[in-house]
């Protein structure tokens, strides 16, 4: 598990604060990546006066060896990866690193970064600078399994503010003006710098088709939890119900025919698109127990 961090200031704050006060130490992330630890500085961004300052220490799990962080391509990009890529939307070949892999696909998307991010399987946190675009973007995984925090704080006397990310609430000065608050696992952040010197920055959630099905055996319980979903989810978002049945006549069980009763309850309460998804439970036991016999 390797540790990243990230301060985003402007170069007025630095001026006025020091170092201490912008930076995140390497030393305060050296136990969560010991392999190797790195800091890089891009400096007086464009015409906007930020500057950006990005800190690592990697935990060597994937590649054949340990790529060192931050990692930056040629095109100015800069990627701190804490995170294990499994497959979805970014292919790993074995003895490949993950992070030099996903820089890669991420410099090919251009903007479509948070595309990027939502494809992939596995746990991760992440900071990304796009170079083009003067954004960066940094987020967790959908499942919160990699740790980030973050911090805001206004400077009244640069007339600026400070974003700081880090995998652990390190210690700061009372100077750096913020506490330390959870990274919310529900959407991507992008703060993106603009020529006369303002910084837009914006929370972009996830944005899916459906959201996880309830289960439906047909019970009042399953139907009360349908509606309050109704009551809570944008219109036109459909909502799956599910409902498995076992033995050998599945389509006359109580719990299949008690759950499409509760479908024409729902459907006559709400004009929401309702699906009640039919699974036969004897059916899916005999293809785990036919595709595992298979893998021995």
């Amino acid at each position: 598990m390797c540790g990243i961090g990230v301060v985003l200031y402007h170069s007025r704050t630095a001026e006025a604060a020091g170092s201490a006060t912008t930076g995140i130490p390497v030393h305060a992330l050296q136990r969560r990546g010991p392999d190797a630890q790195g800091e890089l500085v891009v400096g007086r961004l464009e015409v906007s006066g930020y500057e950006l300052r990005l800190t690592a220490a990697v935990l060597h799990l994937r590649g054949r060896a340990c790529q060192p962080q931050p990692l930056q391509s040629a095109a100015g990009d800069v990627l701190l990866w804490n995170g294990e890529v499994f497959g979805g939307g970014v292919a790993v070949a074995d003895g490949e690193s993950d992070t030099a892999r996903l820089l890669a696909v991420l410099r090919a998307a251009g903007e479509a970064v948070p595309e990027v991010l939502e494809s992939v399987h596995g746990p991760w946190a992440l900071a990304y600078w796009h170079a083009a675009s003067r954004t960066l973007w940094y987020g967790r995984d959908g499942l919160g399994r990699r740790s980030l925090v973050r911090m805001e704080g206004a400077d009244a006397a640069a007339g600026c503010s400070t974003l700081r990310l880090c995998s652990v609430a390190v210690p700061l000065p009372a100077s750096a003006g913020g506490e330390w608050e959870e990274l919310p696992a529900c959407g991507i952040g992008c703060v993106r710098l603009l020529p006369d010197g303002t910084a837009s920055h914006l929370w972009l959630p996830r944005q899916t088709s459906t959201r996880p099905p309830p289960a439906c055996p047909g019970g009042i319980d399953s139907m009360v939890l349908a509606r309050l979903a109704d009551l809570e989810l944008p219109p036109g978002q459909p909502i799956d119900l599910l409902t498995v049945a076992f033995g050998a006549s599945p389509d006359e069980a109580p719990d299949r025919l008690t759950a499409r009763n509760g479908l024409s309850e729902l459907s006559s309460l709400s004009a929401r698109r309702w699906r009640l998804v039919e699974v036969d439970g004897e059916a899916v036991a005999g293809e785990t127990a036919a595709g595992a016999g298979s893998q021995r």
